[in-house]
């Protein structure tokens, strides 16, 4: 009896599947594939029903099917990352997704299908998908960040539950249908509110909606219609770029019946008792108003934006009878703001009336730290109504790029944009508009790139005041002028033959790198720049390098011409840059590697050419002049430095120092100065280590205390050759043979 109630049990396991255990990510494997056995606790690859918990670790499911979850089964996360990748499969969902840290994401998932006893609930970190087929499942939002990487189509069957505190971001478009439909709570940020056809209504209950595209309306169809809802006594609200008026955000919004309150058109007396407008520079917030409110205050924006100063504006619209007193809270972080209490805020001005407005100068702020505001009405030590909370970045930038996104959205023509982290240009976006200019700081170490087959438009000019502009070969970036004032453009092949491509370039400083041919039709001119090419200038038109170094890295097996400048009738024209208020800038020169590398990768060395050669084969042959003439005394007015570790040589100016000149003089770094003839001065102040004092066999006497300073070391009192000087000074700064002197009486640099 007892064996067959075990076989008849042993066949009910059979029938039912072995019971669901708990399978913990433990990444022991060390390969990060779901698939391998031994990155689970206990060992094996979890089934559908098995319970899942990842608390650490970057998994990825290779697909060799979809990936199931059963009824009844859960998959949490509370750190690392799941990501689907290498195929696309469906993601098939009738338990429980719980995402309460770390990032899940579909990945190349092609779809994800949420059936009627799924859930999926988002609590901390991140969900990332593309669609959802929700076949009457529970989506349940209340914090973290859900991201919808495409359109969202809100849904007509399953649940989406959204904590007001919850946000939702979409890439792509809100879409809706011709059924009317509603957001109840949560924010949804989405670039425009679009319809799939038909007529429909999407209706606003408790929910706000924000138009990352910078759209007025933001919606578009036959007839869409975006409908507040405010007998159940929820504020709702709409976020929009845009300069208008109240009165011009009546007629375009509601007026023209793409807005509509409880289903209703309304007049202009009852949006403005329904609606309160709060704006914070370009950025207008229409807010639902609930019939009770009988206290009301706007934020009337943000403004005069600085690295350290900003000013703020409210007007309060109703008080009940009496008047109040006015606050402002301000916070680094958005939920400090939310949970502010009275004590937590600063006191404005009590005794306020209706049609009132305040003005906030702050004066203690941050460069470049944001800051979130809000302003408060106050009854007695009441808190009786509050504006929506404004952010804003202390910068002299009109927009930043911080954690992922624009502090202002969208950028928009001419805004000067400040990158704090790497940003990469995507295929689309920004390049299927024309922009105006652009003014942008990238920041050291980070990088704005153009990636493969994608491109900007822009309309004016491009500044680049930091940081790196990289542009793939088989991108572009078109303007009509492209002006570094610092920072560094990268490029693959760069075409100055035509004007329509490129547009004109305006160098200030900072450097331009070729990784192909430079091709100059047309004449252009370097200012204090480095230009860098791979390849070769050529093209039949001078480039005039005035104050600028160009560097060719070229390496072939032309072993004859190592200089990368080769095409008849091109020619480089050196401008020497011009000494103005004693500063001497960096000298002209020309730079060029001599090895080239074999068909094995390894690199072969050439001989480093001697002064004869470079003058045959960069002056008398004319590669290069200066001022557009031919150098007949090329050892007088150039040096050659020669760098054996890196099979390199530069020939550079010097600056001539004559008896001529008189005063303080600054040398840049990278400025080579020679000495000609007794020359007074009354201050040396030498910057770098890249620059070359020439004492060309000469004596330098320094008189008067604190006038000679070399790369931030004063020179004392005492005597010194070229050699001591640059021990004492930790610089290879002055060579020659004659010496250094510091000690006598007066107060002038003498060099004779």
């Amino acid at each position: 009896m007892k064996r067959i109630l075990m076989l008849a049990m042993a066949a009910l396991g059979l029938a039912f599947g072995a019971k669901a255990e708990l399978k913990t990510w433990t990444g022991n494997a060390g390969d990060g594939i779901y698939q391998t056995p031994s990155n689970w606790n206990p060992e094996g690859v979890p089934s559908a029903s098995d319970d899942i918990l990842i608390v650490e670790g970057n998994v990825t499911y290779v697909p060799g099917g979809d990936w199931t979850r059963a009824a009844g089964s859960t998959f949490t996360m509370k750190g690392g990352s799941f990501t689907q990748t290498q195929s696309i499969a469906y993601m098939q969902i009738s338990g429980a997704i719980n995402i309460e840290g770390g990032s899940f994401s579909m990945g190349t998932a092609g779809q994800l299908v949420l059936y009627g006893s799924g859930s999926i609930t988002v609590s901390g970190g991140s969900f990332q998908t593309k669609t959802i087929d929700n076949q009457g499942g529970t989506i349940r939002l209340s914090g973290g960040e859900y991201i919808v990487d495409g359109n969202y189509t809100v849904p007509t069957g399953g649940r989406v539950e959204m904590s007001p505190t919850a946000m939702m971001t979409i890439t792509g478009e809100l879409q809706f249908n011709s059924a009317n439909q509603t957001l109840n709570a949560g924010t949804y940020v989405a670039n425009l509110v679009a319809q799939q056809g038909g007529s429909g209504m999407l209706g606003l209950d408790g929910a706000k909606l924000v138009s990352k595209g910078g759209h007025t309306c933001g919606t578009y169809g036959t007839d869409p219609v975006l409908n507040f809802i405010s007998v159940n006594g929820n504020a709702s609200s709409y976020t929009f770029v845009g300069t208008e008026t109240d009165a011009e955000v009546f007629s375009k919004l509601f007026q023209s019946g793409r807005f509509r309150l409880d289903g209703e058109t309304v007049s202009k007396e009852v949006f403005d008792q329904k609606f309160q407008i709060s704006r914070n520079g370009s950025t207008i917030t229409l807010e639902l108003v609930t019939a009770d409110a009988d206290w009301r205050v706007a934020l009337d924006g943000v403004s005069n934006v600085t690295a350290n100063a900003a000013t703020l504006k409210a007007t309060v619209k109703k008080v009940n009878g009496t008047a109040g007193a006015i606050y402002y809270a301000r916070g680094t972080t958005q939920a400090a703001v939310e949970s502010a209490t009275l004590a937590d805020m600063t006191f404005v001005k009590s005794g306020i009336a209706a049609d009132e407005q305040v003005t906030v100068e702050l004066t203690d702020l941050v460069d470049g730290m944001t800051y979130y505001v809000a302003f408060a009405l106050v009854n007695g030590t009441e808190i009786v109504a509050t504006t929506p909370i404004a952010s804003f970045a202390a910068s002299d930038y009109d927009n930043i790029y911080e954690n992922g996104a624009w502090t202002k959205g969208a950028p928009t023509s001419g805004q000067r944009l400040l990158f704090k982290e790497a940003f990469d240009i995507p295929q689309a976006g920004w390049n299927e508009q024309t922009y105006a200019s652009f003014t942008i700081d990238v920041g050291e170490g980070n990088t704005v790139s153009v990636a493969d087959y994608t491109g900007v438009t822009l309309s004016g000019s491009l500044v680049l005041k930091s940081g790196s502009l990289s542009v793939a070969e088989t991108s572009f970036v078109h303007y009509s002028k492209l002006v570094l004032d610092g920072g560094k453009s990268t490029a693959g092949e760069i075409d100055f033959s035509s004007d329509d491509m490129v547009g004109k370039y305006e160098f200030k400083s900072g450097s331009l790198l070729s990784s192909g041919e430079c091709r100059t039709g047309n004449k252009f001119a370097l200012n204090n720049m480095i230009f860098a090419a791979t390849g070769y200038v050529s093209g039949g038109a001078p480039i005039t390098a005035n104050a600028s170094r160009l560097i060719s890295t070229r390496r072939d097996r032309r072993g004859d011409l190592p200089f990368g400048l080769y095409q008849s009738g091109n020619f480089i024209d050196f401008v020497p840059g011009a000494i103005a208020d004693g500063v001497i800038p960096t000298s002209c020169g020309y730079s060029w590697t001599y090895d080239f590398a074999t068909e094995e990768g390894e690199t072969d060395a050439w001989p480093a050419r001697t002064a004869e050669q470079i003058q045959q084969a960069l002056f008398t042959e004319r590669r290069l002049t200066v001022n557009g003439a031919t150098v007949d005394d090329f050892t007088t007015r150039f040096i050659v430095l020669n760098d054996e570790a890196d099979h390199s040589q530069l020939v550079t100016m010097y600056t001539p120092m004559t008896r001529a000149m008189k005063g303080s003089y600054t040398l840049m770094n990278g400025a080579v100065v020679r000495l000609v003839e007794r020359v007074t001065i009354s201050g040396l102040t030498v910057h770098g280590a890249d620059t070359i004092f020439d004492l060309n066999g000469k004596n330098l006497s320094v008189t008067g205390k604190n006038a000679f300073v070399v790369n931030g070391v004063t020179i004392e009192r005492g005597d010194y050759t070229a050699a001591q000087l640059n021990a004492l000074a930790r610089v290879t700064v002055f060579r020659g043979e004659g010496n250094v002197s510091v000690g006598k009486v007066g107060f002038a640099v003498i060099i004779r």
